[in-house]
């Protein structure tokens, strides 16, 4: 098996052990801030970043793991994590998220290059004829009666898409916190997608698989066990997409942030996981290991905090677990970056096998990554060629090829156990025979695997879904007598739109608490250098995609 690296420890085994060696233990030294950022993903990173824009000066961010990003990590060149984000739509409450983009150097240069998508048809061990330009379509393999029901599905998504509740809101958009509150549109999230497709007459197996795979990919879930309100928001709320994206994937907009909050004199510390947390007179106290090998506890206070952690583990920071909300079950994932002399040929930025079998639902085995596969994108599909372009494309150039997993099925913690169980050759290997299955040659190419695992990727938005979401909008959750404040993707889905919101959001109550002016987070102020055209907004009713 070629080398690589491997990213495989569970963060939250990790942190409790140390918890638990350091229990009673006092800090070495304390030191004072204005506020302190729990968590160096997206939500923490755009917190911090917002704190900064507001002029509160002392802010220290402090992250666990030894590089910020979260799930969207950077691999350097490749990503760890998530590969894109939607172009913000006109209909989307985006505004201001569409200008921090702006902020970071996005441009149209960044949107994903055709082709975008194609699809590979297990069964008959041949690719799809058609590749796709952004508008992923099951059809072309179908039976009369597939093509049929896919018209009908999306004649449903084109209604509900435009629809408005009887509050005056779109019944789906972004971010959540925007959506209609009517409750004749909230009662979808009593039922499973899996019941509303069936309740609905939607039963082939395509359309079944192409739902299925859309939950799994954005989710994490299965459609039986994903709210059906979640599963229409998926489809109406973004749209037909136009993606930015680049090599590092997420990655480079985790990465430009972490640029603005150095320039801003953000005090960023890595290898320092937070360990406890507790009121202190005048607001909270801190303890966190620092030093990685062999830690030494240190203790920040400050008048508030921003907690931006997933709930298992800000949970866990509290003398009362509960101020984190109720216990959410949370779906592993892997990604495996396969480095190849040359990309094989014919692919596409995103490739993606029709699985009979998993539209059957047929079980799969705990830790199955094959089953668990939601194919590969060729993350050097963004590369940006120097010279001359017709040269460069004549001569193979090493690529990188980005396989993800989620682990959907079954028990999560039984996955958990499976993943942990197995070495970084064993799921490399299975990697490469994944993508063997649609390019046989493509194991000779192979010339380093990197993996990361991810044991609690994200939170799964079962039915019930919208009970931790409408009581938290009017102001973030807090705890702590509303010294810290809440931010996660936790508290709605997990999307790199709803990072921005609740870590903005959290910014501005903290800002709110402090007596600060300034501007808070607008749902309806216009930035249109990056938002979809009206061309484009059309288009986001005609077809779901991938």
């Amino acid at each position: 098996m070629p080398p690589g690296t491997f990213v495989g420890v569970d963060p939250a085994a990790e942190v409790a052990a140390l918890r638990a060696d350091t229990s009673g233990a006092e800090p070495a030294s304390s030191e004072a801030f204005d506020v302190v950022v729990l968590g160096g993903g997206l939500a923490g990173l755009c917190a911090a970043h917002r704190l900064a824009k507001r002029g509160v000066k002392r802010v220290v961010l402090l992250e666990a793991a030894d590089a910020i990003g979260g799930n969207a990590r950077s691999g350097g060149d490749c990503p760890l994590g998530a590969g894109y984000v939607p172009v913000p739509s006109r209909r989307s409450k985006l505004h201001e998220f569409a200008q921090l983009l702006k902020e970071l150097g996005v441009t149209r240069r960044d949107v994903c290059r055709a082709p975008v998508e194609r699809l590979y048809l297990r069964a008959e061990e041949r690719w799809q004829r058609e590749r796709l330009h952004g508008s992923f379509d099951v059809a072309p393999f179908g039976t009369s009666a597939d093509r049929a029901e896919q018209r009908r599905f999306r004649g449903k998504i084109e209604a509900f898409a435009t629809r408005r509740g009887r509050d005056g809101r779109f019944a789906f958009v972004l971010p959540v916190a925007a959506c209609s509150r009517d409750p004749t549109i909230c009662e979808l999230d009593k039922e499973s997608a899996a019941d509303w497709l069936a309740a609905h007459g939607f039963r082939t197996a395509a359309l079944r698989w192409f739902v299925d795979y859309c939950l799994r990919d954005d989710y994490g879930t299965a459609a039986r066990d994903c709210s059906a309100w979640v599963m229409l928001h998926y489809f109406c709320a973004r749209g037909r997409e136009t993606l930015y994206t680049w090599p590092d994937g997420l990655g480079h907009v985790a990465e430009a942030l972490a640029a603005r909050l150095a320039k801003a004199g953000v005090d960023v510390r890595t290898r320092a996981p937070a360990l406890r947390c507790v009121a202190r007179a005048g607001g909270v106290a801190v303890t966190y290991a620092a030093g990685g090998g062999a830690p030494v506890l240190r203790e920040v206070t400050a008048a508030h905090a921003v907690c931006a952690l997933p709930r298992y583990a800000a949970a866990a920071l509290l003398d009362s677990p509960e101020a984190a909300g109720p216990p959410l079950a949370y779906a592993p994932w892997v990604v495996s970056n396969l480095r190849v002399a040359a990309p094989p040929a014919g692919t596409a930025w995103d490739n993606v096998a029709y699985d009979a079998a998993a539209a059957e639902g047929a079980p799969a085995a705990d830790g199955d990554l094959s089953r668990a596969s939601l194919g590969f994108v060729v993350s050097t599909h963004q590369r940006r060629f120097r010279g001359n372009c017709l040269d460069a494309l004549r001569r193979p150039r090493p690529a990188v090829l980005t396989l993800y997993a989620a682990f959907a099925d079954g028990d999560p913690d039984a996955q958990r156990a499976a993943l942990a169980a197995r070495s970084r050759e064993d799921l490399a290997a299975a990697a490469v025979a994944e993508v063997a299955r649609s390019h046989p040659g493509a194991p000779s190419a192979v010339r380093a695997v990197d993996v990361r695992v991810l044991p609690r990727a994200m939170a799964k938005p079962a039915p019930g879904f919208l009970e931790r979401v409408f009581g938290a909008t009017a102001a973030p959750r807090s705890a702590l007598g509303g010294a810290l404040v809440f931010a996660h993707t936790d508290m709605s889905l997990p999307l790199v739109e709803e990072a921005h919101f609740w870590g903005a959001t959290a910014a501005d109550a903290v800002c709110r608490a402090r007596g600060d002016a300034g501007a808070v987070f607008r749902l309806n102020t216009p930035a249109r250098a990056l938002v979809q055209t009206d061309a484009q907004e059309e288009l986001a009713l005609a077809t779901p995609t991938l």
